[in-house]
């Protein structure tokens, strides 16, 4: 039930990072801050050891923000519909 509750709350601030993508755009204004990349840069990725990870992490880093709360939120919600009450 908890991990379920954790996707939901996940999927919910996706659909208010998304809501206020829309009302930036209803506004006309350009608001960058819907990457990780945007908001923390990516000096962080040299950091990783190995190149493989440092490449899924400039892909991640490039993702918007609301598609990965999307997808692990549907990852808790995946793992909450199958553990055990």
């Amino acid at each position: 039930m908890k991990v379920s509750v954790i996707g939901f709350l996940f999927w919910i601030v996706a659909g208010v990072i998304w809501g206020f993508k829309g009302i930036c755009f209803l506004m006309e204004k350009d608001i960058e801050m819907f990457t990780i990349s945007q908001i923390a840069g990516t000096d962080w990725i040299s950091s990783i050891p190995w190149e493989q990870g440092q490449q899924w992490a400039l892909v991640l880093s490039e993702t918007y923000l609301w598609y990965l709360l999307l997808a692990i939120g549907g990852v808790f919600i995946v793992i909450g519909m199958f553990k055990k009450q």
